[in-house]
Parts: C-alpha cells; sequence; structure tokens
C-alpha cells in the first residue's frame, strides 16, 4: 500500500511537473512567434521571467528581459518597457546586485513618471525604499516610503497601508527610534483589527510585544504575545507559534523566572524541530543553555554551547555568534582554560568590531535623523510666532478700520447685486435669441430637407409603381419614404444624432430620389476605417441638404456616366464630409444666386455653423470646389466640422 502511494505522489509530481514544462515552452514560442501581435509577445516575456525564471534563474530573467527591452525600443512600445524594468529590479536583488537593481527601479519610476501609470510609479517607489534601507541609506528609504504611503491611502489600499506601515518600522527600530517604531506598529494594528485579518495579526503582535519587552514594560509585551499565540494556534501557523514561545522564554529569562522560561524555550524548540528550522533551533538550544549558565552550571552550558556555536558560525550570524562567544568565553574564564578563554574572546571581538560599523553607521543616520526633526521643530515654532504676531496686526487694522470697512462693503454688496442682476438679465435674452436662431434655423433645414418638390416626385414614383401593378416594389419603396420622414421628425429633436443613422437618411433620400430617373444613381458612401460612425455625432439635416444640391445642379445626372459620392474622413481633429459628383459644376453656370455659387439649402447651412462655432467654440467651414477625384473632374461641397464621439 505504501509503495502504491508513493508510486501515486510520484505520478502527480511528474504530471505537474510535465504541465508547467508545457506552459513554459508555450510562453517561449509565444514570445519567438512573429506572427503574434507586439503585445502578445511582450506579455510572454514577462510572463516567462516571472513564473519560470524568478527567483531560481536570474541570470535568464535579465538576459530575456534585455531582449524584450531591446523590442519595445525598436517598435517604439516604450511605455511596456516600465513592467521590464521593474522585473529586471527584482531579478538583480535576487542576485544581490543592490546597485544594478536599483538602477532598474529608478529607470521604471522615470518612465511611469512620463506615462502617468501611477500605480507603477509607487512600486517602484517601494522597490527602491526597500534597496536604500538595504544599503543603510534610511532616510531615502523612509522618503520613498512615506511617498508609496500617501498614494495607498488616498487609494484606500488598507491592506497595503499595513505592508508600507510595517517596512517604515523596521527603518525607525534599526535606528533605535522606538516611539516611531511603536506607533506604526499599532496603526497596522488597528487596521488589522478592523479588516479582521487573524491571517497577519499574529506578525504585528509579535512586533509591538517586542518593541514593549525593549521598552521594559513586561506585562504589555506578554498580552500581545499571548494575542498572537491564541491566533496561531487557532490558524495552525507553527512558524509563529514558535517564535512566540521563544520570545515568551526570553521574558521570563529577563525577569529571571527561569522554569517558566524553560518551559516556553522547550515548546518553541519542538516545534522548530518539527519545522526542520535550523537557525530557530540554535536560538531556542542556546535560550535554555544561558539559562543553565545563569544558575551557576557552567560546564552544563559550555557542553551545550559549543556545537551551537559550531553551527553559528556556519550560518554566519554575527550577532548569535557573539552572545555565544562571550558566554563560552566566561565558561572557560571560570574553569581556568585561558587558551580557549582567550580564542571565544577574539571571536566575539572581531565579531562586535563588524556590529559596531553598522551600529555607527545607525547612529549617524539617526542623528542626522534627529538633527533634521530638530530643524522642522523649530521651523514650525518660528512660523507659528510669525502667525501670531500677523494675527495681532490685523486684529488692530480691524478695529481701526470696522467701520469705513462696514460702509465700503454695503456699498460692494449693492454694486455686486446691481451687476450680477444686469449680467444675468443680458444672458437671458443672449440665450433666447440663441434658441430662437437654432429654432429657426432648424425649421430651415427641415424645409430644405423634406421640400414638397421632393414629396411630390417620391409620392409619384410609387403612384407609378402602383399603376404598372407592382405592388411589391411600391411597398418597399413606401416603407422607404415613411422611414425617412421618421428618423428626419426624430433628428429634428436632438442637437447631435449618430453618424449612422444620418447616412441611413441620406441613403433612403438617394434611393426615393432615382425613382424619376431613367438611369439607376451611381451613388457611393465611404466612411474611414478610423471612423466609428455608431459612436460618432453629427448635427442633424447638414448632410442630406449637400446631396440634394448635387441632384439640382447636375443636368446630366440622367447619363450612365453620372456618378455621386459622399465621402468623410478625418483631417486635424476635424470631420472632413465631402460630396462629389461629376455632374457640369455649379460653378460653370450662370445661376442667379450669391457669387459662391451656394443654394439656399447651403446658405441655410453656413449660417447654421455660425452657431455651431459659438456652442462649440470650433472653426466649422463649407465650401464650394472643382478638384480631379476617382470620378474625373468633380464638384465637391466639402463641410468641416468638430469631430464629436460618445
Amino acid at each position: 500500500m505504501n509503495k502504491n502511494l508513493l508510486l501515486f505522489n510520484l505520478l502527480i509530481i511528474l504530471s505537474i511537473k510535465a504541465i508547467s514544462q508545457n506552459e513554459k515552452d508555450s510562453l517561449e514560442r509565444s514570445f519567438r512567434n512573429i506572427q503574434y501581435s507586439d503585445t502578445q509577445r511582450i506579455k510572454a516575456g514577462h510572463s516567462l521571467a516571472k513564473k519560470f525564471y524568478l527567483p531560481n534563474k536570474p541570470d535568464s530573467a535579465i538576459i530575456l528581459l534585455d531582449q524584450i527591452l531591446a523590442f519595445t525600443n525598436s517598435k517604439k512600445l516604450r511605455k511596456w518597457s516600465i513592467n521590464s524594468y521593474g522585473t529586471k529590479g527584482i531579478a538583480f536583488l535576487y542576485k544581490g546586485n543592490l546597485n544594478e537593481a536599483k538602477t532598474n527601479f529608478e529607470q521604471c519610476i522615470a518612465l511611469s513618471k512620463e506615462f502617468k501609470d501611477t500605480a507603477a510609479l509607487n512600486r517602484g517607489y517601494g522597490n527602491l525604499a526597500s534597496i536604500h534601507y538595504k544599503l543603510g541609506n534610511y532616510q531615502l528609504s523612509l522618503n520613498y516610503y512615506h511617498l508609496v504611503l500617501a498614494y495607498q491611502k488616498k487609494n484606500n489600499m488598507e491592506s497595503e497601508v499595513c505592508k508600507t506601515l510595517n517596512n517604515i518600522s523596521n527603518v525607525y527600530s534599526d535606528l533605535g527610534l522606538i516611539n516611531l517604531t511603536k506607533e506604526n506598529l499599532l496603526e497596522v494594528k488597528n487596521i488589522r483589527e478592523k479588516l479582521n485579518d487573524t491571517l497577519n495579526l499574529p506578525h504585528t503582535y509579535i512586533n509591538l510585544g517586542n518593541v514593549l519587552s525593549d521598552q521594559n514594560k513586561v506585562d504589555s509585551s506578554i498580552y500581545f504575545f499571548k494575542l498572537a499565540e491564541n491566533i496561531s494556534k487557532k490558524n495552525g501557523q507553527l512558524n509563529l507559534l514558535a517564535l512566540v514561545y521563544f520570545n515568551l522564554g526570553e521574558i521570563q529569562a529577563k525577569t529571571k523566572n527561569y522554569e517558566e522560561s524553560n518551559k516556553y524555550f522547550k515548546q518553541s524548540l519542538a516545534l522548530r524541530e518539527e519545522l526542520k528550522d535550523e537557525i530557530g533551533i540554535v536560538s531556542s538550544k542556546y535560550g535554555l543553555a544561558c539559562n543553565i549558565f545563569e544558575n551557576g552550571r557552567t560546564s552544563e552550558a559550555k557542553d551545550l554551547m559549543e556545537p551551537l556555536f559550531a553551527t553559528i558560525q556556519e550560518i554566519g550570524d554575527a550577532k548569535l555568534i557573539i552572545s555565544i562567544a562571550h558566554n563560552l568565553y566566561e565558561c572557560y574564564k571560570a574553569e581556568g582554560n585561558s587558551k580557549k578563554a582567550l580564542y571565544y574572546y577574539e571571536v566575539s571581538n572581531k565579531n562586535k568590531e563588524i556590529i559596531n560599523k553598522e551600529e555607527q553607521n545607525k547612529t549617524v543616520q539617526q542623528q542626522k535623523m534627529q538633527f533634521e526633526f530638530q530643524l522642522k521643530e523649530q521651523k514650525l515654532i518660528k512660523e507659528q510666532q510669525i502667525r501670531n504676531l500677523q494675527a495681532a496686526k490685523k486684529i488692530d487694522e480691524k478695529i481701526t478700520q470696522r467701520n469705513f470697512a462696514l460702509l465700503f462693503g454695503f456699498l460692494v454688496i449693492a454694486l455686486a447685486s446691481l451687476y450680477i442682476f444686469q449680467r444675468n438679465k443680458l444672458r437671458k435674452q443672449k440665450e433666447n435669441s440663441l434658441k430662437y436662431l437654432l429654432s429657426d434655423f432648424e425649421m430651415k433645414a427641415l424645409r430644405s430637407q423634406i421640400n414638397t418638390h421632393f414629396i411630390y416626385n417620391a409620392l409619384n414614383g410609387i403612384n407609378r409603381f402602383i399603376y404598372e401593378k407592382m405592388p411589391d416594389k411600391a411597398a418597399s419603396y413606401l416603407s422607404k419614404f415613411a422611414n425617412l420622414l421618421r428618423i428626419t421628425v426624430e433628428h429634428t429633436r436632438n442637437s447631435w444624432v449618430e453618424m449612422d443613422q444620418e447616412l441611413i437618411a441620406i441613403q433612403l433620400y438617394v434611393e426615393l430620389e432615382s425613382l424619376n430617373q431613367q438611369e439607376p444613381i451611381n451613388f457611393t458612401i465611404e466612411v474611414s476605417p478610423e471612423i466609428d460612425a455608431t459612436k460618432t455625432l453629427v448635427p442633424p439635416m447638414l448632410l442630406q441638404p449637400l446631396v440634394e444640391n448635387a441632384f439640382k445642379h447636375s443636368a446630366w445626372m440622367n447619363s450612365p456616366s453620372f456618378k455621386l459620392g459622399l465621402f468623410i474622413n478625418l483631417d486635424n481633429g476635424n470631420l472632413s464630409i465631402s460630396v462629389v459628383d461629376n455632374g457640369p459644376s455649379i460653378l460653370e453656370k450662370d445661376i442667379p444666386i450669391k457669387n459662391e455659387g451656394l443654394s439656399l439649402a447651403t446658405k441655410n447651412i453656413k449660417e447654421r455653423l455660425l452657431i455651431l462655432n459659438k456652442q462649440e467654440k470650433s472653426i466649422s467651414t463649407i465650401e464650394l470646389v472643382q478638384e480631379n477625384t476617382i470620378f474625373g473632374l468633380s464638384t465637391i461641397s466639402r463641410l468641416i466640422i468638430p469631430y464629436k464621439y460618445e
């Protein structure tokens, strides 16, 4: 049965590895496949670096990310480089190359600012804060962490706020600023209790317990450790439970309650042995050995500490090496073994030098910060004194000028009221005038769009189908005529309508107009692919009158070679609408209208454009020209209006 179970587990592991390898191969193919879009290839490359190369293969990740950066630069997709630089910085962190990691995070931040990607910018700030903390640049680390914290609080990212506050408390703790450390941890505690974040609350309680222990507040410290113990047990978080027992053991040892201390150290040791936590095992055993040493059993303590010292030297924990070496020095000194005592004394001092350098750096940073805090405090006091003096001066000025101010105030209020009344009156007059003009032009446009001559011709054509016993055609065109009337009436109620609906109305108009023509009209509508006709808006009753003009002024439209087209494009951010026909140009005819050669309908459009320019603060125009087009020499009515979309 055990063999079958082992075989089953082995098959599961192999299956998972096969699936993982297949996913990796798929991502590599996607990244290399030139038939995929640029963004698909970049996304595949990023997934490959994060899922399969980090954290175990940072060199492979860096090579891949350099290839992605070269690709994004060649394709002018620099925005995608934000993610590449951020991931590359993390890869260098795994390699332990802090300076290269810092350089890449700075590149990530610069691009995030350029493309206004605030989420990526704050991730970059967080990573840079972590780098400066590891480099011992505590003030810079705090500056970046506070930028991240402000962003997270603004966006109600409470879980992320807790992580950043923890990082800030670590900086303050390293600087020995215990009160600031506690202040930040209490804020974390309050947020996590509000969120009922039972998974992370034990960490916070343990951190608070340690801070209070450093302040010799034993009862408060034990209170938080007990809270952490209860939740860790419920969650099954054995590593945290082991840490809680170890800390409780240390507190009891401080108060010389060695029996209670040993109980907690043994509980932590049992859990750490179960978890195979090598450093934790050494720490718990060392705690027990220290209690034995404090009870005067130096020989027994020495026998326990010697193997622990060998283990911890391999691990390289300088603080623990100093502590164990010092106690071994005391043990051998008590036994009179000067050679061994001297050896452990030298080891202890050597590691103290390393620690002292770190402590000196921290002290400098701490003094620098305290000095900066003092300067800020002095500046605030000085500013407050200046504000107090200014306030006192203002009070004196107010007393001496009060009567004059009251009189002047009444006068200002009266003048302001009169001005506001006159301004509102003029604005109302302008609004009424504009509404009247708009209504007038809408009615003019409606009359020019559906004139009696067109209605007569359309109905006459439909009647001809009935007379010639063609009921299907008669019904079809009657439906088109009704649909055109419906669309036109609906559009008169709105200032802007969807372009596709306006084009449907024009198509219906041309089909009905062609009823009385000997030859079918060759009519084309072309909309540029970059324009979405279903979301683009146009003023109603502007396009159809231009098409009507083409019918009016093209005398040879019954000719098979007559062509009519409506072309819509973008022109410098505006809509360019051109009605093109290859009939004789109105410019060549002696038609008794104004010298621009515009019909009455076109004049109405021009007047409407003046109103539109005032409303939209735009420059809408209409022109009539002759140019060579795909139809040959053509007459073009070109309309330029704002590009507006939903």
